[in-house]
């Protein structure tokens, strides 16, 4: 039980970690790099408005944008809010 709190105060506070408020000029400031990772990491915690704001501003700079790299850290943006599986007894499988 304590296990499961402690990971609803991490998520809770990775939430509110990553969903400073974004404006269109906060948007345009993000390098393509930093544009590409906060995207994933908003699409993992389910932050809709974050989300139609990086993507207007993705599509704006599609052109300028190296696609495989942006998917490779769209992926660790992701990976960086998941939580942490942790081993459970001795039974051998994980819990998130």
């Amino acid at each position: 039980m304590k296990r499961l709190i402690l990971l609803a105060i991490a998520v809770l506070s990775l939430n509110g970690c990553a969903s400073w408020n974004l404006t269109s000029e906060s948007v345009k400031a993000l390098s393509n790099d930093e544009l590409c990772s906060r995207l994933g990491s908003d699409v993992q915690i389910g932050n809709v408005s974050a989300v139609a704001l990086l993507l207007d501003e993705y599509k704006l700079r599609a052109d300028n944008i190296d696609f495989e790299r942006c998917v490779i850290l769209e992926r660790t943006g992701k990976q960086s809010v998941m939580p942490i599986p942790y081993y459970y007894g001795y039974s051998g499988y994980y819990r998130y």
